[in-house]
C-alpha cells in the first residue's frame, strides 16, 4: 500500500503530460484518438488510487459498476484492497508499455 502514493504522483505526470500534448484538445473534444485513450485510461488509474489513498467512493459510472466495489473504502475487504492495488499496479505497467510502443 506504500507504493500507491508514488504511483499516483506518476500517472497525475502523466495526465498532465497527455493533457498538454498538442493532439489532446481535438481528441479529448471527440473522444476519439491515442493520446486520449491514454488520458482516459490513466484517469480511470487515478480514480483508483483515490479510494486507496483518500477514501473516496468511486464514481458511479459504467467503467467503474464493472470494475470497482460499489462500498465505502473502510468496508472494502483486504481482498478488494489488494485487488484494486494489483490493478492499479497493472494499469502503469499498461501505461508506460503503451508510452514505450508509441516512441519506439
Amino acid at each position: 500500500m506504500e507504493s500507491i502514493p508514488r504511483i499516483r504522483e506518476a500517472n497525475q505526470t502523466l495526465i498532465e503530460a497527455l493533457e498538454a500534448h498538442s493532439l489532446f484538445q481535438s481528441q479529448a473534444g471527440a473522444r476519439i484518438g491515442k493520446v486520449y485513450f491514454m488520458w482516459d485510461f490513466a484517469k480511470r488509474n487515478d480514480t483508483i488510487s483515490d479510494v486507496l489513498i483518500a477514501g473516496v467512493l468511486p464514481p458511479d459510472t459504467p467503467a467503474t459498476r464493472e470494475s470497482m466495489p460499489n462500498a465505502p473504502p473502510s468496508a472494502l475487504t483486504d481482498q478488494q484492497k489488494n485487488g484494486l492495488i494489483r490493478n492499479a499496479i497493472g494499469r502503469c505497467l499498461v501505461c508506460f508499455n503503451t508510452t514505450m510502443d508509441v516512441y519506439q
